[in-house]
């Protein structure tokens, strides 16, 4: 019994002497207490300078420390000083990236070209190149030139009406208008699977018609809004209605739109080659009509690296914001529903080669925006205007290709454990 008594009490000591030593990495001057500037600059080296932690009149004492420690609920500074982060060594993660950004800037992009055929979107300085990350517990970094330039989403908004679909009217009508599999073909072909549907919601035939099944009956304003309000709230951003309003991050490019409606004969091909074709979803005139405008204002939806990493980020925090906390996207489900899309289907007719070399769910746009989701640790976001032929970011590839190379990330790297790949944990 004595023994016993005795045992415990060393265990209570340890774990006292083990709690003192975490919070002098708080408390630099060992006066009791931690002040909110100490805590703050502690865990901006984790990449959490957006999060605070709660302090008592400006500070924390030890007492109040060892509550926060002890809670049954995690809390980001439970998971800072138990390595528990999804990227406990972000500094080294972030100088890492720091490296493979330099080397990707120096690749010739004799090949590539900016999309002439949006007037628009041809005006933009082709030496942007940003790479902002958004980890599931709320770790963020932006590297080069490019995390402040605002870009239009582009086909990058097609997997956010996806989910704002399947979310709204259920994952199985939906997939009663759109196909499941990759089509093999460029993003804007005239091409239906053999069920006559388009063949997965992320090409400009399936992105037509789920624009046509969200919200048909509302006016033009208020279907706008819908998507817009979702993908402020996808990217943890103050809820507003108006697209203009300085205080949000999310923003919508009048320009792009007008120049992307001017030429936007393709689309409107496409609408009435379904139509011919007996697509449903698409039928007269006016849906026509509508469906075109609704469609091309959704791609005129702007933000940049820094709000699209976030959004990724949702993504890969199964639909809930690593920013505000909200579970934005209620369904896990529909987030699996998307990433398995977005594995197969993502990055055009370059997708089975993506998920071959590279492996993650990911998204391009042709204004030169990629986003890339590692499900269960974070969301990337890269900036860079020169795009392929098949319209993806020259760079933006590049990159994900080295990341890969580096980094134990791939979804079938667990396959392999190869001891060549730095791991994140």
């Amino acid at each position: 019994m004595d023994i016993s008594h005795h045992s415990f009490e060393t265990i209570i000591h340890r774990r006292k002497q083990e709690l003192q030593n975490k919070f002098l990495l708080l408390d630099k001057n060992a006066d009791g207490y931690a002040t909110e500037e100490e805590l703050s600059e502690y865990l901006k080296q984790f990449g959490l300078s957006r999060c605070s932690v709660y302090c008592k009149d400006g500070k924390i004492s030890f007492s109040d420390f060892v509550r926060f420690m002890t809670s049954d609920k995690p809390n980001l500074l439970q998971k800072c000083l138990n390595g528990e982060l999804a990227i406990p060594n972000f500094k080294e993660f972030c100088h890492n990236l720091l490296e493979i950004h330099d080397q990707v800037n120096k690749i010739s992009l004799s090949e590539g070209k900016l999309p002439s055929y949006i007037p628009e979107l041809a005006n933009v300085d082709i030496n942007q190149f940003g790479i902002s990350l958004c980890t599931i517990d709320g770790q963020i970094a932006h590297i080069g030139n490019g995390t402040r330039k605002v870009f239009t989403l582009q086909h990058c908004v097609l997997p956010l009406m996806y989910c704002l679909a399947c979310e709204q009217l259920g994952s199985e009508h939906i997939h009663e208008f759109i196909g499941r599999e990759p089509s093999g073909s460029a993003y804007n072909a005239f091409i239906l699977n053999e069920d006559n549907k388009p063949h997965n919601p992320f090409m400009s035939t399936g992105g037509l018609v789920c624009a046509s099944l969200l919200t048909p009956k509302n006016n033009s304003s208020k279907r706008f809004t819908n998507v817009y309000q979702f993908i402020q709230r996808l990217a943890g951003c103050p809820i507003t209605g108006d697209s203009n309003d300085d205080n949000s991050q999310i923003s919508y490019s009048q320009c792009t739109y007008l120049s992307e409606k001017e030429h936007n004969e393709r689309n409107k091909a496409l609408c009435y080659f379904m139509r011919s074709s007996s697509v449903k979803g698409i039928h007269s005139e006016d849906n026509i009509n509508d469906v075109l405008d609704f469609y091309v204002q959704c791609n005129s939806i702007s933000c940049t690296t820094r709000e699209l990493s976030i959004i990724a980020g949702t993504l890969a925090n199964s639909g809930v914001c690593p920013i505000s906390g909200e579970r934005v996207i209620k369904q896990a489900q529909t987030v699996r529903d998307c990433l398995s899309l977005l594995y197969s289907c993502g990055m055009y007719d370059y997708s089975g080669t993506f998920a071959f070399q590279i492996g993650l769910p990911a998204k391009s746009g042709i204004s030169g925006c990629l986003f890339v989701v590692v499900p269960g640790v974070m969301g990337m976001a890269i900036y860079s205007p020169l795009v392929d032929k098949r319209g993806n970011s020259i760079k933006g590839i590049e990159f994900c290709k080295q990341l890969t190379a580096k980094f134990n990330i791939s979804i079938l790297d667990c396959l392999v454990g190869s001891h060549e790949k730095i791991s994140l944990r």
